[in-house]
This record gives C-alpha cells, structure tokens and sequence, in this order.
C-alpha cells in the first residue's frame, strides 16, 4: 500500500469511503461495522469500481457488489407528544365532555316536560270523570 514513500494505505481510504458514503445514503439503515467488513472483502479493482459508483450515486451497484442483503426497516418508537398536541387533546376531551353534559341535560329536560304532560292528562281525565259525575247526578 505504500505509494512513493507517502505511506497511504488506499485500500483502507476506499474502506473507509464507501462506509461513509453508505450510511449518509441509506440514512443509518447499515451501521458502519457490517459495512466495513463487507467493504473489506472487495479486491483493489472492485473497490476503485465501487468509488466510480458511489461518485455516481449508484446505490444499488454499490449494494450488490458488498453483498449487503437488505437492511432491516427502524421501528419507529412513538413519539412523545409536544405540549401543543397535548393542550389540544385535553381541549378536545373538554369539549366532548361539554357535549355529553348538555345531551344529558337535555334528556333530562324532555323526560319532565314528558311526566308533566302525562300528569296534566291525568289531571284533565280526572276533571272529566267530575263533571261527567255531576252532570249525571
């Protein structure tokens, strides 16, 4: 690897290349490890020849020639919630409690304007009988 005395190792500068390259590409997907063992197993020429891709943006060759197999996809943790989502949650709970307090009450009030008609209609069939009795008598 020592070219004109400079003392370079260029495979080890492609290695370390590629990883760098791969991980900003797939975003993480590969970590650096598994990369570099793959990258290492390439000989001289595949390695030039995978830096001509890389500097294509040719991911896909690049994949291929390290024989990565497919990453495995993040699992998303859930995020915690900002405290703009939250004040709007506890708003919108506000506001359906709101609702189901007032359909209650109005429920409410039908059940007596309902028991105050029934007892008005007792009322009057009461004054009836009393007038159809004194009218007989």
């Amino acid at each position: 690897s020592d070219v004109e005395g400079w003392e370079i190792d260029f495979a080890r500068l492609a290695w370390s290349k590629i990883t760098s390259w791969m991980v900003k590409k797939t975003d993480g997907a590969y970590d650096e490890a598994t990369l570099m063992v793959a990258a290492r197993k390439c000989d001289r020429k595949m390695l030039g020849l995978i830096l001509q891709k890389c500097k294509a943006n040719n991911i896909v060759f690049v994949k291929d020639a390290l024989g990565l197999p497919e990453p495995k996809k993040k699992v998303r943790k859930a995020q915690p919630k900002s405290k703009e989502a939250k004040r709007v949650e506890e708003e919108r709970a506000r506001a359906e409690l709101k609702r189901a307090a007032q359909a209650a009450r109005e429920a409410e009030a039908e059940q007596r304007r309902a028991a105050i008609e029934a007892a008005e209609e007792q009322a009057n069939a009461v004054k009836q009988d009393r007038v159809v009795q004194a009218v007989s008598a």
